[in-house]
């Protein structure tokens, strides 16, 4: 997406208050600053909402205590990002609904690239290339696989082609 020069960046993410105890992959640390890291890198305004969960939402989804220990209330960790990682705005409480909002000023946007930009002057499409295939794929393709027909020790038949004697 940095080749096609997004100015703002949307990084809708769930509420960070699952599985707390059990990995720092989706913690609020982890995801804000893959957030950041993505303005810094996109020279692009990221705008990251993010879910809350209420105590309504525990008792409708944790029927039991495992569930409850997997899932904890609040979760939110909302954030405005420059293209150069400042956050814009002051964060929410983890637990709190509402807006954030900031002023996007453009010409930060041209300071970032000025720094670094990774398909401007950084570029080299001469070295490297990355191929976007906006069509839609099947998640799975299956290639038949041709075998190898073991006859016996001494013998190894490919199919479409001659015998071949094995060492």
């Amino acid at each position: 997406m940095y080749a096609q020069h997004e100015q703002i960046h949307i990084a809708s993410w769930p509420s960070f208050s699952l599985y707390c105890d059990i990995t720092a992959a989706l913690s609020p640390e982890v995801n804000i600053a893959l957030s950041r890291s993505y303005a810094v890198e996109g020279q692009c305004f990221v705008i990251a909402p993010c879910a809350i969960v209420s105590e309504q939402i525990i008792e409708q989804l944790c029927t039991d205590k495992t569930k409850r220990n997997l899932l904890k209330a609040g979760g939110g960790y909302a954030r405005i990002f420059g293209p150069d990682g400042s956050e814009l705005t002051t964060p929410l409480a983890e637990n709190e609904e509402g807006l954030l909002l900031a002023t996007l000023d453009p010409a930060s946007i041209t300071f970032a690239k000025a720094i670094a930009d990774p398909v401007g002057h950084y570029s080299r499409p001469d070295v490297t290339s990355l191929l976007f295939n906006p069509v839609a794929n099947r998640p799975l393709s299956i290639k038949a696989a041709s075998f190898i027909e073991l006859i016996d020790t001494k013998q190894i038949v490919l199919p479409g082609s001659e015998e071949v004697q094995a060492n």
